[in-house]
């Protein structure tokens, strides 16, 4: 036995009820803890202020903030973020990169812009501590006068997420502990600050089968602590469990199969640590004084070592895990990891064509596709970065593209989960929020993927703040399955939840939230990373970066409690009815000859298919590569704007339309000449062949035709040109290079 580092032994203090009583400050655990549990809370006008805080407190957070500051200053360099995402932040005043950069280097936004926006926070914190009288607005109740125009400063927040609660019902103000909150009740918070870790990532969860206990797995930059949950009381710190080497890393990820946890994180020689989690079962609460260590460190066979990843993906009904992004043996792709045998776990196969995969859910399918539904196919879906990829994996030796689809506005493709009956996969762009291509909304995407080969109707759905989405999991009552709940972390704005009412055509209704970011719902990257909504007993984990762990149960009004459509922790043996949606966001899937045409999907059911491409010389060649370069395969070709896409596919006396002739819409093939996305243009005459000065894309004022054309990115101004069905080309003709005026 070894005795746990200082903050881990204080923080075990936390989940005692002694500590309920305490209002000091504690140097060696410094929170501040409220005793307040009344439902209908109303904070006073000087609790979280640095007067009014102590000087012990203060210099705390400043300490903190510092530390946190270097450490991601360290990061960004290490990342290439500076030549990528711009400028570290060394003001409050800091600019985050232009919309032309952020389109062209969306890629980078996981972790640049994270990274950028956590510096920018400290930074802000520092600025607000320093001019406290001048700079801070007035203190209030926290309650706001709209989700977009919080009324608390950012070192109010911090305050208030230094101070431990648990129990206290979202009032009929709709606040919890100071937390904006819809329908969703507070049960306990953990303070990130109680803890000494930097900041905080992904959670999971888990239940013993036969006792029915609910454990919770959360992420920190150091590793992942392990705690007992129940509605009644507060958490128990149960162990910590550091990562390999003690590295620290912003991107840890966790899964569980059965009676397993799954661990990777960013960190290089990682690696991917299982952890028996019956070991929690017998460890002494009240003096929990062992470092928890891995029973197995899995780093891959040769020629496919795991060095670091970003997300571990995980199907509890067929043993498998999936190892994605980073560096994981397998190009950043598919790195499939048979678990039946949990301390003996066995490389499967790599699926690593199509380049790096961000992340997936992966099912064993029982949707309306026949081809797959009957067959015990193993199907996942893939979110890498410009596209939703669906691949089959029963064979992991052959595992297989079925589509790749791609869609308008795209920014990043960051994460989904498929609802209860595998008709429907809703996911999230995490730059789109960013470029302003969602009307200063949150934006969710519903793709139809009944037809895995031919996915289509993509619709969107606007939420009511304009948060970034990160995280996002599909759950349904236990007393109503035919109802779908989206369990969504929208960084900033929190837990989100909403109801489906239709998903054919995008429609959902917000039925509850609960904010941990009170103090701001904007576009950046702070705030919620990640939620669990899978334990029996209704509690939903939220991972908070800079807040804490929160411990919440939603009071719907339609559910007694929430469960999973298909179970995503139990293995099969447990439960051999259900069907895992254990997954993480990280996929980017490949490329078979038998690939159907990357599409972007029409906003009505209703499209007829491009083509037929069952002939065999109308086949895109999987082992293209233009130039002889690697990269440049049939994929790389499609992710040219429409003006390039000819001018790669003509390349080399037609190469690329020869052995790509579905990517390049070969004519020979059945593909019509014109781009089956492109917006039909309107004609103009030669003296129409003028730019409006009074338009304005969207109503916003700096999108004028001038901005149309300001980038000389081709790509990017296609992009913007292409907008409300081509709107922009026709009041833009110049700046847009509209065909009748290209000449003028």
């Amino acid at each position: 036995m070894t005795f746990l580092p200082r903050f881990l032994v204080a923080a075990c203090l936390l989940s005692t009820r002694a500590m309920a009583s305490s209002s000091h400050l504690r140097k060696d655990n410094i929170f501040v803890q409220s005793d307040n549990n009344d439902n209908d809370i109303s904070l006073d006008s000087t609790m979280f202020t640095v007067a009014a805080a102590d000087d012990a407190v203060v210099t705390e957070m400043i300490a903190d903030a510092k530390a946190h500051y270097e450490s991601l200053r360290e990061d960004y360099i290490r990342e290439g973020c500076p030549e990528a995402w711009g400028e570290f932040p060394t003001s409050p005043n800091t600019e985050r990169p232009s919309i032309d950069v952020i389109e062209m280097n969306g890629g980078f936004a996981c972790k640049c812009g994270l990274l950028h926006d956590l510096a920018a926070s400290e930074m802000m914190l520092l600025f607000e501590i320093e001019n406290d009288e001048q700079q801070r607005g007035q203190p209030t109740d926290s309650i706001r006068a709209s989700q977009d125009e919080p009324n608390l400063s950012r070192l109010d927040s911090l305050l208030m997420a230094r101070t431990a609660n648990s129990n206290t019902k979202c009032s009929a103000n709709g606040v919890a502990a100071g937390y904006p909150c819809k329908n969703v009740d507070l049960i306990a918070y953990v303070p990130l600050s109680s803890l000494r870790a930097s900041s905080a990532n992904d959670v999971w969860g888990w239940t013993h089968g036969s006792s029915g206990r609910e454990f919770v797995i959360w992420g920190v930059s150091g590793g992942h602590f392990f705690y007992e949950v129940k509605v009644d009381s507060d958490p128990v710190l149960l162990g910590y469990l550091p990562s390999t080497n003690n590295r620290n890393s912003s991107w840890h990820d966790v899964k569980v199969v059965g009676d397993f946890c799954y661990m990777g994180s960013e960190s290089n020689g990682h690696g991917m640590q299982i952890f028996d989690l019956r070991q929690l079962l017998t460890i002494n609460p009240i003096n929990p004084e062992t470092e928890l260590i891995p029973g197995k460190l899995y780093t891959g066979p040769s020629g496919h070592r795991v060095g670091k990843s970003h997300n571990i993906v995980a199907n509890a009904e067929s043993n498998f895990v999936y190892i994605v992004g980073g560096k994981n043996g397998c190009e950043s792709g598919l790195h499939a990891v048979d678990v039946s045998n949990p301390l003996n776990p066995t490389f499967a196969g790599c699926f690593e064509t199509e380049g790096y995969v961000h992340d997936a859910h992966c099912v064993n399918y029982n949707g309306a596709d026949d081809d797959f539904n009957n067959n015990n196919s193993e199907i996942c879906f893939c979110f890498n970065e410009d596209a939703v990829t669906i691949v089959d994996v029963t064979d992991k030796s052959n595992m297989k593209k079925l589509s790749r689809t791609v869609y308008a506005d795209v920014g990043y493709t960051h994460q989904g989960w498929l609802s209860s009956d595998h008709h429907h996969l809703v996911f999230g762009d995490e730059v789109d929020e960013l470029s302003g291509d969602t009307n200063g909304k949150t934006r969710t995407l519903v793709l139809n993927v009944e037809d895995l080969r031919d996915p289509k109707n993509l619709q969107e759905y606007y939420g009511t703040t304009s948060s970034i989405d990160h995280n996002l999991y599909i759950a349904h009552p236990s007393n109503n399955n035919d109802i779908d709940l989206v369990y969504q972390a929208n960084y900033r704005s929190g837990l989100r939840i909403q109801k489906v009412v239709n998903y054919e055509t995008g429609s959902m209704e917000e039925v509850g939230y609960f904010d941990t970011y009170p103090s701001s719902n904007s576009a950046s990257f702070n705030g919620a990373w990640s939620i669990f909504p899978y334990f029996p007993s209704g509690l939903v984990a939220i991972s908070s970066i800079e807040e804490g762990l929160f411990l919440v149960k939603p009071n719907l009004g339609i559910e007694d409690n929430v469960v999973p459509s298909r179970n995503p922790t139990a293995s099969p043996t447990d439960v051999p009815s259900t069907r895992s949606p254990t997954a993480s966001p990280t996929a980017n899937p490949t490329a078979s000859p038998t690939a159907m045409p990357t599409k972007i999907p029409t906003a009505t059911p209703t499209k007829a298919p491009v083509t037929d491409v069952s002939g065999p010389t109308c086949l895109d060649d999987s082992d293209y590569r233009q130039n002889g370069r690697k990269n440049r395969n049939c994929a790389w070709l499609a992710k040219a704007g429409e003006s390039k896409l000819q001018k790669r596919c003509n390349n080399f006396f037609k190469s690329g339309m020869e052995a790509c002739p579905v990517t390049c819409r070969d004519p020979d093939c059945g593909f019509s000449n014109t781009p089956t996305e492109a917006p039909v243009l309107s004609p103009i005459s030669e003296d129409g062949c003028s730019d409006n000065d009074d338009y304005r894309l969207d109503d916003v004022n700096k999108k004028s035709c001038n901005w149309m054309q300001k980038n000389k990115k081709e790509r990017i101004r296609e992009k913007r040109c292409r907008k409300n069905n081509g709107e922009p080309m026709e009041e833009c003709p110049i700046a847009c290079q509209h065909p009748d005026c290209v000449n003028s």
